[in-house]
């Protein structure tokens, strides 16, 4: 019923499901995406959501240190991609094109709520295609090595730690 790489709440699983982290460890991931409020269910393509898709990052166990957790807050951003939704209930990534918006990557913002490390938003974004689809939100680590104080050129990238699918949104030509 769901893809590989989403976390979905469900009637017979918790909210907030973590997945193992994509580097081939098998130490459970400590962070959960939770929809604030999930997208229309129906839209026109090329319009914007009436509100910002946003999403609350919660932390599924503690961290050892306080600074521990400023510094991955430092490096966590999400990035919002769409799939292709089918009967079946699998997903298809889309390549570029297919959404658009004025951001489709944010940092983690602080809030002030226990067990939360902050939230995640995406405004105005439309789907340009007629179709089913799903707005995915994965949640990625930064990798940025540092030698000296001096970022080194070839030595950077992201981490994959888990990633949301919306509730399927069904998109009429206008």
């Amino acid at each position: 019923r769901h893809s590989c790489c989403a976390t979905r709440p469900s009637e017979d699983q918790p909210k907030a499901t973590s997945k193992l982290a994509q580097n081939g460890n098998s130490t459970p991931n400590p962070f959960s995406l939770e929809p604030i409020d999930q997208p229309p269910d129906q839209i026109q393509a090329g319009i914007p959501l009436s509100s910002p898709y946003t999403l609350r990052v919660d932390l599924l166990r503690k961290f050892s240190s306080t600074g521990s957790l400023d510094r991955d807050r430092g490096r966590l951003m999400a990035v919002a991609t769409l799939v292709a939704a089918d009967s079946n209930a699998s997903s298809t990534p889309l390549g570029p094109g297919f959404l658009t918006g004025p951001q489709l990557a944010d940092t983690v913002h602080p809030t002030p709520s226990p067990g939360t490390l902050g939230e995640v938003s995406f405004p105005d974004l439309a789907i340009l295609s007629v179709g089913t689809f799903r707005i995915r939100v994965t949640l990625l680590r930064m990798n940025i090595t540092a030698h000296a104080g001096v970022i080194m050129p070839g030595l950077q990238g992201a981490t994959s730690l888990v990633s949301f699918d919306s509730e399927p949104i069904s998109v009429a030509g206008s």
